[in-house]
């Protein structure tokens, strides 16, 4: 029964996040932009001194360790798969074995060790991230995941919600039940396309990086 359960979870994952193809409506372009505007100019946690975009401009290199199974890693693997075949400019993404080579150290922890692992971690949080940034470019990150009080399904749901934060959209919102980033709980582990969205306004390949709300909002109204 386990070893069902566990191909079950496997196979879940790998068809809800297979590339299909895919044709956004102007309600989820609306949807994406109001999400947008919540989640790529502030961190859920901080005193809100940015406002601006910041991401990646270099491959990255994610270390994980701790106390993973192995539909975590299927999962991941499937998770940055599709976000490379669907995000428009985004780096390439690999796992490296080597944690002093990693740009990402994401770690399964038990929940009371998971202050450890994430830096400014918040207690009572299944999942944290923080991530450093030098001007508009992040440079490195953490990630912590609990892996004592969680069911499989969701630390699908952390390991993409917690990835897709420290790509830069870190913020929380309650636009919509659906999306990786709603800010109540929930157990999704599939972007929607507004999700996607958000990630193609920040990774385009013709709009930089370290922009206001006000200066990206235009370019986005006119590109998309």
């Amino acid at each position: 029964m386990k070893r069902i359960s566990f191909l079950l979870s496997i196979l879940i994952a790998l068809h809800v996040l297979t590339p299909g193809a895919y044709a956004y409506t102007k309600d989820d372009k609306i949807l994406a932009l109001e999400q947008f505007r919540d989640c790529a100019f502030a961190a859920e946690y901080c005193n809100n001194t940015r406002n601006y975009t910041v991401r990646w401009d270099k491959p990255i290199h994610v270390y994980l360790g701790g106390n993973y199974t192995d539909a975590d890693i299927s999962f991941f693997y499937s998770f940055i798969s599709y976000l490379m075949d669907n995000i428009s400019g985004i780096p390439e993404i690999c796992i490296t074995p080597a944690e002093y080579l990693a740009d990402v150290r994401m770690y399964f922890s038990p929940l009371s060790d998971m202050g450890l692992y994430a830096s400014n971690y918040r207690e009572g949080n299944w999942g944290f991230f923080t991530f450093w940034n030098d001007g508009d470019q992040i440079t490195n990150a953490e990630i912590a995941i609990a892996a004592d009080v969680t069911t499989q399904e969701v630390r699908f749901h952390l390991i993409a919600e917690e990835f897709v934060g420290v790509l830069g959209l870190a913020n929380d919102h309650y636009l919509n039940y659906d999306s990786i980033l709603f800010a109540d709980q929930n157990e999704t582990y599939a972007l929607t396309e507004a999700d996607r969205l958000m990630l193609e306004f920040l990774y385009h390949p013709n709009i930089p990086a370290g922009l206001t709300w006000s200066e990206i909002e235009p370019l986005l109204l006119d590109m998309y």
